[in-house]
């Protein structure tokens, strides 16, 4: 029987069909309510249900209950086969805990930097021996852009897409190229910095807006779009 994983975030619910760690429907809401109701629809029944939240779930939790056997939250007290050195575990994103359990099922035995460019970006690493070391929150693509129009007097609001050049010649490009390309300088400066530390360092990105960022073809960087999947199918399966 497949499982269910659910994925809620800030800005839409999703959710994926798993079995043996392979992903087959997909589905995606504006609002948890919605994704439950068209589950529903199907009505398909469960072996298993993981849920990552980084919103409220509990209103969904007693009707995804009638679609799964087994239906669980992800958090820092989930069984897991990497180690948290997190100081305050109980504050920890399940987002950023299945990202990271994601990349090291991929790359098991190698540190690696997890970026999550979703509404905020988020910048974790886990070193060689699988123990997460911690990270960083910075506002993501979009709300950049919306507190430089809603926090300025005349500066446009400008629509999130891939910067064309470095260097901006009109004041809507000089808005976009200053959001996307530093986030750009972003990655590049926490993977410089860390790589003296952890020489053989690998970087996972992944989240909605990592389409955006053109990655050149160089040793050690890999763009999994469905990161978070990929971790909590390896949490669900206890692997």
């Amino acid at each position: 029987m497949k499982n269910l994983l659910i994925d809620l975030g800030n800005t839409r619910a999703k959710a994926c069909e798993e079995q043996g760690g392979a992903f087959y429907d997909e589905f995606n809401e504006a609002s948890a309510e919605a994704l439950l109701a068209a589950l529903q629809a199907t009505g398909r029944r469960y072996g298993k249900c993981l849920v990552c939240s980084v919103t409220d779930e509990s209103p969904i939790l007693p009707g995804l209950r009638q679609l799964a056997g087994e239906v669980q939250v992800l958090s820092a007290q989930t069984p897991l086969p990497v180690r948290l050195g997190y100081e305050s575990p109980a504050t920890l994103g399940p987002d950023r805990i299945a990202a990271v359990v994601g990349a090291w099922s991929l790359q098991p035995g190698r540190p690696a930097l997890v970026i999550d460019l979703g509404t905020a970006v988020t910048y974790d690493l886990i070193d060689a021996n699988g123990v997460y070391l911690g990270g960083n929150i910075a506002p993501g693509v979009r709300l950049r852009l919306e507190a430089l129009h809603e926090k300025t007097g005349r500066l446009p609001l400008v629509t999130a897409a891939p910067a064309q050049r470095l260097v901006a010649t009109t004041t809507s490009e000089a808005i976009l190229n200053g959001v996307m390309q530093g986030i750009r300088f972003e990655i590049e400066g926490y993977r410089r910095a860390l790589s003296k530390k952890y020489p053989s360092i690998l970087t996972f990105l992944t989240g909605g807006d990592a389409k955006f960022f053109e990655i050149p073809a160089k040793s050690g960087i890999f763009v999994v779009p469905n990161l978070t999947l990929v971790g909590m199918s390896c949490i669900i399966n206890r692997c």
